[in-house]
């Protein structure tokens, strides 16, 4: 899951950047508001952690702007700006959540996780996404094939999620790296390819059937039919 994080304060923003990503997120940063609306604009998040009192554009306007052009992803609002008034604006601007400085690392990770969970439409209960035999339980983030435990990289783990969530429809390598590969990552040409071999070679193990179809000049799907 990719998270866009716009706060000002670099201190916090690198504390709630390492505290995502240990629980497997993507996440890119934005320190003003007009960086956040260019990403918001042009890339697609799961998420927008949302700081209200920022350099350039104020949170105020990012999150009225992103609303107002259609933008439905999930916005978590942090401030130090604590009436109940500040809250209500938030909510009736189109905020989905509300947290307000100070706050606890594990509170707003918990916060953005039941963000998500709710904004993904999917055919399980509980955080659980299936395909045939396979079981990802997108809570724990454990992932099995009948019987079988499998052990797989943060990367590897996010694509297989990310497959699930669009399981029978094709997904290009291009959106797999929009996705799922941060700013300040570096992604070389064969990286997808090379995710995707030892992906299915675990899944795979044992199995006659492959789950991660390769689809020639187009991408990946999960076919679980």
């Amino acid at each position: 899951m990719k998270v866009l994080l716009v706060e000002d304060e670099r201190t916090l923003s690198r504390l709630i950047y390492e505290a995502l990503v240990h629980q497997l997120f993507t996440v890119e940063t934005a320190f003003d508001g007009e960086e956040a609306l260019f990403r918001i604009h042009n890339y697609t998040y799961d998420a927008i952690i949302l700081d209200i009192l920022l350099p350039k554009r104020s949170g105020w306007e990012v999150l009225d702007e992103a609303r107002k052009t259609g933008v439905q992803t999930p916005v978590l609002l942090l401030t130090a700006l604590s009436q109940v008034e500040d809250r209500v604006r938030g909510l009736n601007t189109g905020a989905d959540d509300y947290l307000a400085k100070p706050f606890d690392i594990r509170e707003l990770v918990a916060r953005v996780q039941a963000l998500i969970r709710r904004s993904v439409k999917t055919r399980n209960e509980g955080g659980l996404l299936r395909c045939a035999d396979l079981e990802v339980d997108t809570i724990k983030k454990t992932v099995r094939r009948g019987d079988r435990l499998i052990d797989l990289t943060k990367k590897e783990y996010q694509i297989l999620e990310y497959l699930l969530y669009h399981r029978g429809e094709v997904v290009t390598k291009e959106t797999l790296e929009e996705r799922l590969w941060g700013d300040e990552e570096s992604l070389w040409s064969d990286v997808i390819r090379s995710h995707m071999k030892n992906l299915r070679k675990k899944l795979d193990q044992k199995h006659r059937r492959s789950l991660i179809r390769t689809v020639r000049g187009e991408g990946y799907v999960c076919d679980c039919e």
